[in-house]
């Protein structure tokens, strides 16, 4: 169904560009329907309960795993400089012994 505004427009035989402007603003019927049920497809994963208690097991759940989350983004930083000190120790003592062999 065309409006009277589409219509005006569509009858002035409007260039290349506005008309694909127009195409996407008014979609084709079999469009409209696969818009319309990627809508209802995405809102019932949507559920914005009255009661706003229901909000409180969420948010405690959030919190643990923000809190899980930041422990283990420590915990690596932790391991990886460890590690990074481990290998500057090794590293000095290739290099002392690099210079132990050249001596010789």
């Amino acid at each position: 169904m065309i409006s009277g505004v589409s219509r005006w427009i569509l009858s002035k035989r409007p260039a290349p560009a506005v008309r694909v402007i127009i195409d996407e603003w008014n979609p084709a019927p079999a469009e409209r329907k696969k818009q319309t049920m990627q809508w209802y497809v995405l809102s019932l994963f949507l559920y914005f309960p009255e009661d706003k208690s229901e909000y409180i097991p969420s948010a405690i759940t959030l919190v643990v795993f923000l809190i899980a989350a930041i422990l283990t983004m420590r915990f690596i930083i932790n391991v990886s400089k460890r590690e990074a000190r481990k290998t500057e120790e090794l590293e000095k003592r290739i290099n002392e012994q690099n210079q132990r062999n050249k001596d010789r």
